[in-house]
């Protein structure tokens, strides 16, 4: 009888070494190997019948033979959608939720720090200058979210444990939970005249991209500010830099960009009230045990041959 083979290889899921007989468990009999490069992984993925990595080439799935499901361990697939991967006659899952709460996390950090005015209170603490502020509150803002995903779902959770009122935008206005008020994108600038805070969360997809242009800034109030932590491309960064230059909004978060890393001249780095962070929003200590548990739960679905979690919609994109 021919061994049924698991590969599995990523950098960035310590955890998943950690499971090892959890995976021995649950498929008996199977041979698991485990590479230290996603180069060994694709030279050695002939013949297996699970792959687990970040990504695969064109050259490895044209060798892979009887390949029937593929797990990458980025949450996103918008990079990693080659011609072969939407194609292909295997399954497709992500890891998407792996990062949803410290993206929510990370969100909820800068609409804090805007209307408590953290860096004034960091600047002062530097100088030791004991300099007191009028600074405003979370509790009676709005905050719009575009996308209710796991990191949308658990964004508008924490708003309204800060009683905010939450409007909330995805592809269809199915009720949400903890959104008051669900739109859909035909809807976007009613959803961003009311809103104090827009939070993008959404994938990026041929739907998405580009969405949030001139328009839309100026459709926002002058005062609101605008988080961006799914993926870089949903906003124009040439109208986001026009915002903040004539002011049509408050200030911007942006951890992902249309183009990473963003380089040393890129204008986002000194355009007024832009803050810049490396796409880190996802990265929290329990991000890897969470992707490794998604797909150990999912190898549990796979060999009792229930349906899998976070399959891939290729026409989507998501």
């Amino acid at each position: 009888m021919k061994t049924r083979r698991i590969v599995i290889w990523d950098i960035r899921v310590p955890s998943i070494e950690d499971r090892m007989e959890d995976i021995a468990a649950i498929a008996p009999g199977w041979r698991i190997e485990t590479y230290d490069s996603e180069e060994d992984l694709e030279a050695n993925i002939e013949g297996a019948e699970i792959a687990a990595s970040l990504t695969l080439s064109n050259q490895a799935l044209a060798r892979s033979g009887s390949l029937r499901w593929y797990h990458t361990w980025s949450a996103g697939v918008d990079g990693l959608m080659s011609p072969e991967l939407a194609d292909g006659d295997f399954i497709y899952t992500s890891s998407k939720g792996n990062g949803g709460v410290t993206m929510a996390e990370w969100a909820m950090l800068m609409m804090l720090a805007w209307s408590k005015q953290a860096a004034h209170y960091l600047e002062a603490h530097k100088q030791k200058t004991w300099a007191p502020l009028q600074h405003g509150e979370l509790n009676g803002c709005t905050a719009g979210i575009i996308g209710l995903g796991n990191s949308g779902a658990d964004l508008a959770r924490k708003c309204q444990a800060f009683n905010m009122k939450v409007l909330g935008m995805r592809r269809t206005s199915a009720p949400c939970d903890y959104v008051d008020e669900m739109f859909t994108f035909d809807r976007l600038h009613e959803m961003l005249a009311q809103s104090d805070y827009v939070v993008v969360t959404a994938p990026l997809t041929d739907e998405t991209r580009g969405m949030i242009g001139e328009t839309e800034f100026r459709a926002m109030k002058p005062g609101a500010y605008f988080i961006v932590t799914s993926r870089g491309g949903i906003a124009r960064e040439d109208a986001l830099l026009k915002a903040l230059s004539k002011g049509w909004i408050a200030g911007a978060a942006i951890d992902v960009h249309e183009v990473e890393p963003l380089t040393p001249d890129s204008p986002l780095w000194t355009a007024p009230g832009a803050l810049v962070t490396p796409h880190c929003a996802s990265i929290g200590n329990l991000q890897a045990a969470r992707a490794a548990e998604i797909f150990i739960d999912n190898l549990r679905r796979y060999v009792s041959g229930e349906p899998l979690r976070n399959v891939v919609d290729r026409q989507a994109g998501y």
